[in-house]
């Protein structure tokens, strides 16, 4: 899908806005959705799975609802060539090794101020301190295998399940709770679950290996492993 424009009349203006349905995309080359400007999501259930970046746009990406997963096999899960921004929905965004990344915005601006955001990759772009929803960068999993933070009274924060072997993760949600001490497990397993793209709404986690990594949301941007993009 794409939304582009080479032309010298600068009038005519390439955008994708996307306010609702379903669109399940699958490419063996190229990209998902693509757009020479700005790209609007705002509603909807969107699945990609691409060689090329699953999710770009020349200018800047806005998702402000719907479930999306993006899982690009050789590129970026979501990459904006301007600034990132993630108002609300369910975001799922896999990357490939670095300097791949699940979310990649360079070192513009990556601000989430709602929703659940999940990006893996080998790296991620920076998540801005302007962001509302507290958010963490940690490290990695094998493919297929659980990675799961819980707070030291058993809260459960996050628990996910990738495709692929990744080394850095960006959470973003609001079960990330200020100034609070979390723990990050790898492995284990879970019961009676239902999940999004990989990301667990309910289910019985049984405990897997715990990391050496623990980490306290003291601002909201924590830094707890995992690779930041700087260029």
């Amino acid at each position: 899908m794409s939304a582009s424009y080479s032309g010298t009349d600068a009038t005519i203006v390439p955008y994708i806005n996307i306010n609702n349905g379903t669109i399940n995309i699958t490419t063996g080359a190229g990209e998902g959705i693509s757009c020479n400007n700005v790209l609007t999501i705002n509603k909807g259930a969107i699945s990609i799975t691409a060689i090329n970046d699953c999710l770009n746009a020349e200018k800047n990406i806005f998702i402000n609802g719907g479930d999306i997963y993006a899982y690009s096999k050789a590129n970026d899960g979501i990459d904006s060539n301007g600034d990132l921004t993630i108002t609300g929905g369910r975001v799922v965004a896999i990357g490939t090794v670095a300097p791949e990344a699940g979310l990649d915005c360079d070192l513009r601006t990556l601000k989430i101020t709602g929703g659940t955001v999940i990006g893996v990759g080998g790296t991620t772009s920076p998540p801005s301190t302007t962001s509302t929803v507290r958010t963490v960068v940690t490290g990695g999993a094998e493919a297929n295998q659980f990675i799961h933070i819980e707070a030291a009274d058993g809260t459960e924060a996050l628990t996910f399940q990738s495709p692929v072997k990744f080394a850095t993760m960006l959470y973003a949600g609001p079960k990330l709770k200020a100034n609070t001490t979390y723990s990050i497990y790898t492995g284990g397993s879970v019961a009676a679950g239902t999940w999004l793209n990989g990301f667990y709404l309910t289910g019985t986690y049984t405990k897997g290996t715990k990391s050496a990594t623990t980490f306290t949301t003291a601002s909201v941007v924590t830094r707890a492993g995992g690779t930041i993009s700087t260029k």
